[in-house]
C-alpha cells in the first residue's frame, strides 16, 4: 500500500517538477490547513456561519415592539431605549 502511495506521488512530482520528497511535505501541509479549517468551523460553528443573521425583539412600556439585528443571541442589548429585551430568532 505505501509503495503504490509512493510511486503515485512519484509520478505526480515527476509531472509538477518536484521531488517526490517536497511534493509530498507540501501535500501533507496542505492536508493540515485543510483539517485545521475544518476543525475550526466545526469548533465555532455560530461565529462562522455566513449570511446567520439574528433579530433582537423588544417589548415597550407602551405596547409597541422595536427589533434590532446582531451576529448572535448574546448580542442582544437587555433594554432597547427603554425597551426590555423579549426574545431572539435567528435566520
Amino acid at each position: 500500500m505505501f509503495e503504490k502511495i509512493g510511486q503515485a506521488a512519484e509520478k505526480a512530482a515527476r509531472k509538477v517538477g518536484v521531488s517526490r520528497r517536497g511534493f509530498l511535505g507540501r501535500l501533507g501541509k496542505a492536508a493540515l490547513a485543510s483539517a485545521a479549517a475544518l476543525g475550526a468551523v466545526l469548533l465555532l460553528p455560530g461565529h462562522v456561519r455566513a449570511g446567520r443573521v439574528c433579530q433582537c425583539y423588544y417589548i415597550c412600556p407602551n405596547g409597541s415592539a422595536k427589533s434590532q439585528y446582531k451576529s448572535h443571541c448574546g448580542a442582544c442589548n437587555p433594554t432597547l431605549q427603554g425597551c426590555p429585551f423579549a426574545s431572539c430568532s435567528c435566520f
